[in-house]
């Protein structure tokens, strides 16, 4: 075989191997839309319910103005978690100086981008997504928060609502499925990105996001 013959077979696995990956990105686009959108018609059905209870329709045609005033009221409560559940995404704040997130799996354990033995390590190539328990998460913290990733405060940074895509079961399981990852990178995958990217399906993080708003003006008054 010639030179050139290499050449061509290297260009053509090179030139497949891109293709596949282009149309598993493609179609992974797709579930996400799709998924998207079944949320939406959820959160719309949902919606649908304090509507109808208000205006006696549908279900509630022979229900009492007791009954329906519940179904009113009771939609418009904003419940807060104080505890994690399976496939949640939790965080610690360190001291005000930045946040660790990770995704909780049941049983006092967690997976999570960090060093072995701190969420940072000299060398990234030691940072790497594994499974630890709960203690060696909080490190030196007593408490830890549960990010909503639909919550309103969180519009203001993204520019729009994220969009759990993935059930608790699905969250846990993309979780796993990165196990053994040591590609960190504190403004382009961090434990933040990862966690997001499990529950969503969207590699953003909010903390760059606030880090790049503020050096915005910065960055535009450079010659």
């Amino acid at each position: 075989m010639s030179i050139f013959d290499k050449i061509k077979d290297k260009l053509d696995d090179i030139y497949y191997d891109t293709l596949f990956k282009f149309d598993d990105k493609f179609e992974d686009s797709l579930d996400l839309m799709d998924r998207r959108m079944q949320r939406r018609f959820v959160k719309f059905a949902k919606k649908e319910d304090p509507f109808n209870a208000l205006l006696g329709l549908e279900k509630f045609k022979d229900a009492s103005i007791k009954d329906r005033a519940k179904v009113v009221f009771a939609q418009q409560k904003s419940v807060k978690k104080t505890f994690a559940e399976y496939g949640d995404i939790i965080g610690v704040d360190r001291g005000g100086i930045y946040q660790h997130y990770a995704i909780y799996i049941g049983n006092n354990r967690v997976i999570h981008y960090a060093g072995n033995k701190d969420d940072f390590d000299t060398n990234s190539k030691n940072i790497t997504i594994h499974e630890d328990d709960m203690g060696r998460f909080l490190g030196n913290n007593t408490e830890y928060f549960v990010f909503d990733c639909e919550a309103k405060e969180n519009k203001s940074i993204f520019g729009k609502n994220l969009l759990v895509a993935y059930s608790p079961e699905e969250t846990v399981q993309r979780a796993k499925s990165k196990l053994g990852e040591n590609r960190y990178s504190l403004p382009f995958n961090n434990c933040e990105h990862f966690a997001i990217w499990c529950k969503t399906g969207i590699h953003q993080s909010t903390q760059v996001d606030k880090v790049l708003q503020t050096l915005a003006p910065i960055i535009i008054k450079v010659p």
